[in-house]
């Protein structure tokens, strides 16, 4: 019988040294798989001591190798390690703990969709499994064999699952139990508002000003969902200093107010950012500008990337806030009077973020070291008996896409 909670989305897969086994899961029961491929042979020995990191000839590799996705990506892990180092003391990931109750190498297997009734439930889980998808295909080497799920809801986890172990777009400080993930923009999100996450880069790319070029007020466009977006507005309005405006939002492009692309925020000096109804899929966008990044604090939710965020000190990368945005306007009078010293923060951002730690490049390292660490962590799983026969259970991702 089909199970509905029509307010959460979750995903489930598995990999193996053959094969990964995906899962999309937002509650109603329907099997799913991906399919299997022969062994590749390993990627090419490189020269560790000469091979570094170059941006322009590195950032749209996916198939980087491990060692050099190490070498590149070196700070990218400690969420991945935060997550492990809870589960040495949980104990180790099994079936029912990861709501996986019931996989060859480089391929995915689709096992079980569990569906919810938002509208992009499909564009959201289709970009997860075509970014995991990607990350596989075009490395050459062997991936461990795993089982998971994922959760595509902003809040994941609800209050009848709220400890179940499964990869999240975001959690809270108290969800220790989740894994982080990518979210669903690092494919595509929203396709005529933003679109593919490299068209995004090069649209940024083909707009660039240089900084004392842009536009010296604060922008931000979005719904208005929470309190903070409400003060944001309200504190504003009127102001020399902002280009602030809430979005209407209507599925005809016509009836739309307050859009502003994605790439059009670069041409401002400031650009600020805002949690949404969890996280806001925002920041990876905004840091991708070569603009002074502006981030109410404490903030609630975490996405995987957020420890670099560096507040302070001669690499500093982003500008703070206080939550209420009570200090806002001082901060912008500071920097605009002091423009050297916002160029220095804008070109940090783009050192670490644009030109590094968010290319498409370290988002395939990323979904690789997760197999790696969460398979050290997790139980290994099984063929079934079918007939005379063991197989893999599920469908092969092409035919699921």
């Amino acid at each position: 019988m089909a199970l509905w909670r029509s307010h959460q989305v979750t995903i489930i897969a598995v990999f193996i040294v053959a094969i990964i086994v995906l899962f999309v899961g937002v509650y109603y029961n329907s099997p799913y798989r991906f399919a299997s491929s022969q062994a590749w042979p390993k990627s090419p020995a490189y020269d560790a001591l000469s091979w570094t990191f170059d941006p322009v000839r590195d950032s749209r590799r996916y198939g980087l190798n491990q060692s050099q996705c190490n070498a590149a990506f070196a700070k990218l892990w400690p969420e991945l390690d935060r997550a492990g180092h809870h589960q040495d003391k949980t104990g180790k990931i099994t079936p029912n703990s990861s709501s996986i109750a019931w996989s060859r190498q480089g391929t995915l297997y689709v096992l079980e969709v569990k569906g919810c009734t938002r509208s992009d439930f499909r564009e959201r889980s289709n970009a997860i499994l075509l970014s995991i998808h990607r990350a596989l295909i075009a490395y050459p080497d062997p991936v461990p064999n795993i089982e998971f799920s994922f959760n595509i809801e902003d809040i994941p986890n609800d209050e009848e699952t709220p400890t179940g172990i499964t990869w999240a777009l975001t959690r809270r400080e108290d969800q220790q139990h989740l894994w982080l993930m990518p979210d669903f923009g690092y494919w595509s999100w929203l396709g005529d508002v933003v679109g593919s996450y490299e068209r995004v880069l090069d649209k940024i790319a083909e707009g660039e000003r240089l900084f004392m070029e842009k536009d010296q007020r604060a922008v931000w466009r979005g719904a208005g969902l929470n309190e903070q977006r409400k003060t944001l507005l309200e504190i504003s309005k009127g102001r020399s200093w902002a280009d602030i405006e809430l979005i209407v939002w209507d599925d005809d492009p016509d009836k739309r107010k307050g859009m502003l692309p994605i790439h059009d925020h670069c041409r401002y000096m400031f650009v600020i950012h805002t949690e949404g109804r969890s996280y806001s899929g925002r920041l990876k966008y905004l840091l991708n500008c070569g603009s002074v990044v502006i981030v109410p604090e404490p903030l609630t939710w975490m996405e995987y990337f957020h420890h670099l965020l560096i507040p302070d000190g001669p690499r500093q990368n982003y500008v703070r806030v206080k939550a209420d945005f009570s200090d806002l306007e001082e901060k912008l009078n500071y920097y605009l009077s002091h423009l050297d010293e916002a160029q220095r923060i804008a070109d940090n951002s783009v050192a670490t973020f644009r030109e590094r730690y968010l290319t498409p490049a370290a988002q395939a390292c990323y979904w690789r070291k997760l197999f790696e660490v969460w398979a050290a962590h997790s139980f290994e799983p099984e063929m079934y008996q079918k007939g005379k026969e063991k197989v893999w259970r599920g469908i092969p991702f092409e035919t699921y896409m």
